[in-house]
């Protein structure tokens, strides 16, 4: 486990955050939009407006990026007066029954610590034909799991492309889907079909990964503040520790 580090990203901006953040904030678009062309090609560039109030996971192999993944708050997007992604995808769709049920659980777990959109799962293409590849995927699901289990919010939903057979694991850590009719077409990506999820509790698989991985969870390098402490603290009175820097310029 020596090789891996996990970095957060919180709220990155390139011009109001240090180097550091900028760096890793670098390093995970580049990671995110070579990881994307080698699925999708030309025709969609994952970069968008939620980068830069959502929080960010950022998996390093050896000092190289080899994975991530994107979480935005519910509440950040009604702060910035933005859709909340999944109901606009379902939306795009013509799916109004899992639209509601979206819906339906967000009003249900926003009160009690929020509910996420998680998305941008990415994987090093250089990686993906080697052995390391499936225990970077598991390093990289088991600190996810960790983020949601340590962090607002505790729940969220997330779309899961069928050609990846992403639905496969996230259902076993503890996804289910959205309701009886969960599939949509991703409009912006090729029309790709995907399924929509949401997730309430692990399921004793993802327990398992979160306790062989919480070594690593508590190593981990963490910038920026989550939009659910800053909306509760004032920043300039979040502590500081060695595992934690809140950075604001």
């Amino acid at each position: 486990m020596d090789r891996f580090q996990l970095v957060l990203l919180h709220q990155p901006s390139y011009g109001e955050r240090s180097k550091d953040v900028r760096d890793y904030f670098g390093q995970l678009l580049a990671l995110r939009i070579q990881g994307y062309f080698h699925e999708h090609g030309h025709r969609y560039i994952p970069v968008d407006i939620y980068d830069h109030f959502a929080s960010h996971l950022l998996l390093l192999c050896n000092g190289e990026a080899v994975a991530c993944a994107r979480i935005v708050d519910h509440d950040a997007c009604v702060q910035h007066e933005l859709a909340f992604p999944p109901v606009t995808l379902l939306s795009q769709s013509g799916s109004p029954s899992a639209v509601a049920a979206v819906q339906q659980f967000v009003q249900q777990y926003s009160p009690q610590g929020g509910v996420g959109y998680d998305s941008a799962f990415t994987l090093c293409p250089a990686i993906r034909q080697q052995r390391l590849a499936a225990t970077v995927v598991k390093v990289m699901h088991g600190l996810w799991m960790l983020y949601h289990h340590n962090s607002q919010p505790r729940r969220f939903v997330v779309s899961a492309t069928l050609r990846l057979k992403t639905e496969r694991l996230f259902s076993k850590l503890g996804c289910t889907p959205v309701c009886c009719d969960p599939y949509f077409q991703l409009h912006s990506i090729n029309s790709e079909l995907a399924m929509m999820m949401l997730f309430s509790r692990p399921t004793a698989l993802a327990q398992e990964w979160m306790a062989h991985y919480q070594t690593l969870w508590d190593a981990r390098i963490e910038l920026g503040t989550p939009f659910s402490a800053a909306a509760i603290v004032p920043a300039a009175s979040l502590p500081c520790s060695h595992q934690r820097l809140a950075l604001h310029g």
